[in-house]
């Protein structure tokens, strides 16, 4: 039947958990521990989907909540899964998923290509997971392209960035797909990170950049792709000061957030609000 797993979490106690080739008796965890049994050792009262031998165990009660407050429950199955296996046969894997407003799956990472290292790959899901379309993306160096994170705009468009070669690329596409404009943030450091990746109802787009300046960068391009204005904030000229994530609200305002650390406050959190022109 395949090799689906059931997990039992026990925060505090799992009880009556009963071995059919052994003497029943209760099996209990502790520290949040988990047990991991293969559903075709199950055997359960009631829930579907576990038939046929070989059984060893049966679950005869799982005690719902435990003295600590925990929740115990049984996970029996998912609306689907989805693989994606690159052109290459190798090393794939997904760096963030989001929804838009219709339930549609965007996940977007990396993938080895054939003749183009690692490009990045963008998928779009239906709510029932039915593939739409799949974009990869290959740097002019052809050397390591990730995508690190997606957003989606008031219209569906789906935006896409991460590091390219010792860039970081921000790429449009609309909502079926097609490419709409791909820009390139680069620095005069030699050492070039992504922070985050933000979109706003109208279509513009943010991103943040970390380099070592020591303040947080935050880049807008505007419903074409053109870079509007680039925003630096120290919070004082002696503060080292890093910025991990962003969001845009329904008026368009920024709000820009991470951590700042200063020899007489120690690290702090900093946060920050820009209007939509960037004051």
């Amino acid at each position: 039947m395949g090799h689906r797993f059931f997990y039992l979490t026990a925060l505090g106690l799992l009880s009556s958990v009963v071995m059919v080739s052994a003497q029943p008796g209760p099996i209990t965890t502790s520290n949040n521990s988990n047990l991991v049994f293969a559903a075709s050792t199950l055997l359960t009262n009631g829930i579907p989907g576990l038939p046929g031998p070989p059984v060893t165990l049966m679950v005869g009660s799982v005690q719902p909540n435990s003295a600590q407050g925990g929740a115990v429950s049984l996970a029996t199955g998912q609306p689907w899964v989805r693989r994606y296996n690159g052109t290459a046969n190798s090393e794939d894997q997904a760096y963030a998923v989001v929804a838009d407003k219709d339930g549609n799956i965007i996940v977007g990472g990396y993938s080895v290509g054939i003749g183009s290292s690692i490009d990045f790959v963008t998928i779009k899901y239906t709510p029932d997971g039915i593939g739409l379309w799949t974009n990869r993306y290959d740097g002019p160096d052809h050397g390591a392209d990730r995508i690190e994170a997606v957003a989606v705009d008031g219209s569906r468009g789906v935006y896409v960035s991460g590091e390219s070669g010792t860039n970081i690329v921000t790429i449009k596409y609309t909502s079926q797909g097609t490419p709409m404009w791909t820009n390139t943030y680069s620095s005069t450091n030699d050492f070039l990170l992504f922070g985050a990746i933000a979109a706003d109802n109208d279509g513009n787009a943010y991103m943040l950049p970390y380099d070592l300046s020591d303040t947080f960068i935050t880049v807008k391009y505007d419903v074409n792709g053109n870079p509007a204005w680039t925003n630096y904030f120290q919070s004082s000229p002696f503060s080292s000061d890093t910025a991990s994530d962003l969001a845009v609200d329904a008026a368009g305002n920024i709000f820009v957030t991470g951590w700042s650390f200063d020899s007489s406050t120690g690290t702090t959190f900093l946060t920050s609000k820009y209007a939509p022109d960037g004051s």
